[in-house]
């Protein structure tokens, strides 16, 4: 279940980055076409500024994907140390119950062959 959830997280984050790589590259064609640097220069800065903020959301949506992967990663990983001390413990305890077994079996043959 949480590795589908994951994978749905990961597939919605990348569409937004997919979709935000495709608004930015079009309002730059937009802005190189219908503006001209010369005829309003406030203008032109706000462009450069969407422009600039427009980077550092796919910047930071790849960030936030990455974290989303290590922090899938993680949670297999402690899972799997989890079951793998659970192991122990269960092999523990057989390793315990064998040794328990050969002594009493040791003890009904000793018990054999005192009769």
């Amino acid at each position: 279940m949480q590795n589908e959830l994951a994978a749905i997280q990961q597939a919605i984050s990348e569409k937004l980055m997919q979709a935000s790589k495709v608004k930015k590259w079009s309002k730059q064609r937009k802005r190189l076409k219908n503006v001209n640097a010369e005829s309003n220069p406030v203008i032109v800065r706000a462009l450069d500024f969407n422009a600039k903020m427009s980077q550092e959301l796919l910047d930071q949506t790849t960030k936030m994907n990455e974290l989303q992967e290590n922090l899938r990663i993680k949670g297999v990983l402690d899972n799997l140390e989890q079951t793998q001390r659970n192991l122990d413990e269960q092999i523990s305890s057989l390793q315990g119950s064998l040794v328990l077994s050969r002594i009493i079996n040791s003890s009904v043959r000793l018990c054999h062959k005192m009769r």
